[in-house]
């Protein structure tokens, strides 16, 4: 049965991109112009308000035919919502959908149809007229004052719409066959996204409610005491160029108030009584997290739950699953630990006893966003996280046994946690004596592992509010002779003008030194993976490997095959001689064979030449290694009953009966060894509760 390519256009009153599939789906005013489809190679169709369900796709749909779609998640709910219902098409089930968009997102390609055209050089020009119609009749022409909707439904619009309909068929259908389908886990874990979007998370609305209102009388009461404060001269805490004016009055200098810039101003200790208040009402109006508050009730259906939160294969190069919709994926961080009465204050609604309690209220509320994301009543969450699964994954992949034996022995609950063994090494001290130093090997966990250097290690440790440059007697005193003088050459030829005070750069140098001293085998692991990604380019068709990673070029595509037998890529590879950002021992410029591919920024989401060395080849590795992980997980628990409804980085939370909790079962479930990662040390962590908790 050859398959179905599908493509509706459709209309609504509410904006897809500022709500969400599910929301623009089910809302009564959407509906369809028009479907464009073809079967195999055969020509374009097209489908028009108004008429019958062709037979063919009738009888396609009812014998179990394929349907392919770009973006099949948003074909398949306009299916379910408006062609079944309100049409009488059959509606194909879920695993007849196939989802090129998918596909393509998994071989590191754009998830835009236009941009993933242009990248595998299709014969494909976007109808920008065609695009600009099709947007305008995708929006009401106007609305009565009586509620009536005019659309923009002439003959001559709907002409060129029905026209235009076709170029993304023909786009998805002839990209569709230079990628290629996803494998058989992958197939079962797309689908399984399918169900966990469909499902959604149930949301406190009471709680979130008076949240809002209470970040509003928060936000009203920092604006009085910044116009106090100040005299007048800044109305709000948003007026950041009167703020800045201000602070210039005041003797402090600056250009900006964001976060970095706040904070160090803060740091300082020659501030002003009135410019600390000022800067720490803008610093507690600012925060952004409050503002998805307003996003979950925008999101929440009907029964109280918000859909459509992960999208499968979001991260493309590592294939790890990304957050849509509310952005559950950067949650802040409670800072204040007693969550519950922090629930119990916001329920009361009264900011004069939030004010009273928290020190800053408008953080108190930001640490309550989590809390507003429960279980539905009659019901309990599950949640387990994925201990260190990266600094585990990178020691377990590179070899290094010294630091693998470390991780059994924590596990075990013999042994110290690795950012004490890391601190022990980087100031040379015992590990009994290495906790005043614990926050500094933790930064170097996270910062170092991937080939990142000062200045990556600089910007980690803001981040746990480590000034890198505070550090550096300490480092320095402890450092050896020779890591003394490595570190001075390196300022020399590499440190100069990086950003960082002498001091810091050194500081942060020394620190990544002992850190590569203590892990040669990952320092080996960076190395070898370039090698062998280069040595495939260089030879295509032929297989490189270091460690088990094999590297082969077949086509426009570098694949790199992982120990779970799925493939990341790496499109248009190619070798050129490029210009190192360091000097040789002579002060000479250095160059070096490279490897360059592409792929789309996740800034501008231009597609892009991008560099790949043997840091980015072990991130990439240990974090595709991390998410095959949390697959087989999400799969075993979800096979087992205990249903999916969220995944957060290395998380995963199920929304079960109370009566059927089992959550040792749970957790048992999580923490099972793959059989394709024997020796791979995994620990999980997690709790049974009512709320969303961290």
């Amino acid at each position: 049965m050859e398959d179905l390519h599908l493509d509706f256009e459709t209309r609504s009153t509410i904006d897809l991109k500022k709500r969400n599939a599910y929301i623009y789906a089910e809302h009564p005013d959407t509906d369809v112009w028009c479907a464009a489809y073809a079967f195999g190679d055969e020509p374009l169709a097209l489908w028009r308000k108004g008429e019958p369900c062709p037979a063919r796709i009738y009888t396609h749909i009812m014998l179990g035919g394929i349907v392919r779609c770009w973006n099949a998640a948003f074909e398949r709910l306009i299916f379910q919502k408006i062609m079944g219902p309100r049409y009488s098409w059959p509606v194909p089930t879920d695993d007849q959908f196939e989802c090129v968009m998918a596909e393509a997102l998994s071989m590191n390609l754009p998830g835009m149809l236009e941009k993933a055209a242009l990248a595998l050089n299709l014969d494909f020009q976007k109808d920008m007229a065609g695009h600009r119609l099709m947007l305008q009749m995708s929006k009401p022409r106007r609305i009565e004052s009586d509620g009536t909707i005019v659309w923009w439904d002439d003959d001559d619009r709907k002409g060129r719409l029905y026209s235009y309909a076709g170029d993304d068929v023909e786009a998805e259908r002839d990209g569709g066959k230079r990628i290629f389908r996803l494998s058989p886990i992958e197939r079962e874990t797309y689908l399984l996204d399918l169900k966990i979007n469909d499902r959604g998370v149930y949301v406190d609305v009471d709680l979130c409610e008076k949240a809002q209102t209470l970040v509003q009388q928060a936000t009203d009461n920092l604006d009085k005491l910044m116009a106090n404060v100040t005299e007048g001269a800044v109305g709000a805490c948003s007026n950041v160029s009167q703020l800045i004016n201000w602070l210039k009055s005041r003797g402090i200098e600056t250009d900006t108030v964001k976060k970095d810039a706040l904070n160090d101003l803060l740091a300082r200790d020659d501030l002003p009584d009135d410019v600390r208040v000022a800067l720490e009402c803008r610093k507690s109006a600012a925060k952004t997290s409050t503002a998805k508050l307003p996003k979950m009730l925008e999101l929440r259906h009907a029964d109280g739950r918000m859909r459509g939160n992960i999208q499968y294969h979001g991260a493309s190069q590592t294939g790890r699953f990304a957050a849509r919709g509310a952005q559950l994926h950067n949650l802040p961080r409670p800072i204040i630990k007693n969550v519950e009465q922090l629930v119990e204050v916001l329920n009361a609604g009264d900011i004069e006893w939030l004010e009273m309690m928290f020190d800053d209220p408008m953080q108190a509320i930001a640490d309550a966003i989590r809390s507003c994301i429960c279980a539905a009543p009659g019901n309990e969450l599950m949640d387990a996280d994925f201990a260190n699964i990266e600094g585990r994954g990178i020691a377990w992949l590179a070899g290094e046994e010294r630091k693998l034996q470390r991780f059994r022995a924590y596990d075990a609950g013999t042994g110290p946690d690795v950012y004490l063994v890391a601190a022990s090494g980087i100031y040379n001290v015992p590990i009994a004596d290495a906790g005043p130093y614990r926050q500094i090997g933790k930064v170097a966990e996270l910062a170092l592992g991937y080939q990142g250097g000062p200045g990556a290690f600089a910007t980690m440790a803001v981040n746990y509010g480590v000034k890198v440059a505070d550090t550096f007697e300490t480092v320095w005193a402890s450092a050896s002779t020779e890591l003394q003088t490595k570190a001075l050459l390196g300022y020399e030829s590499r440190g100069k003008g990086a950003g960082l005070s002498k001091k810091g750069w050194l500081a942060a140098e020394c620190i990544k030194l002992a850190w590569r001293d203590a892990h040669p085998e990952i320092v080996r692991f960076w190395y070898g993976l370039e090698e062998a990604a280069i040595a495939a380019v260089r030879k295509p068709g032929h297989v490189a490997s270091y460690r088990g990673i094999r590297y082969r070029k077949v086509g426009s595509f570098l694949f790199c095959l992982l120990p779970s037998s799925r493939t990341i890529c790496y499109p248009y590879p190619r070798l050129e001689e490029k210009l190192m950002p360091w000097k040789d021992d002579k002060g000479e410029p250095v160059y070096k064979e490279a490897l360059v591919f592409k792929a789309e920024d996740q800034w501008t989401r231009k597609w892009k030449d991008k560099d790949f060395y043997g840091g980015l080849a072990a991130e990439n590795v240990t974090q595709a290694v991390a998410r095959d992980v949390m697959r087989d997980a999400m799969l075993r628990v979800e096979n087992a009953g205990f249903p999916v409804v969220l995944t957060v980085h290395d998380e995963i939370m199920s929304e079960v009966i109370k009566e059927r909790a089992d959550f040792e079962q749970f957790l048992a479930l999580m923490a099972q060894q793959p059989e394709w990662a024997p020796g791979l040390p995994i620990a999980v962590d997690g709790w049974c509760g009512h709320r969303f908790r961290k």
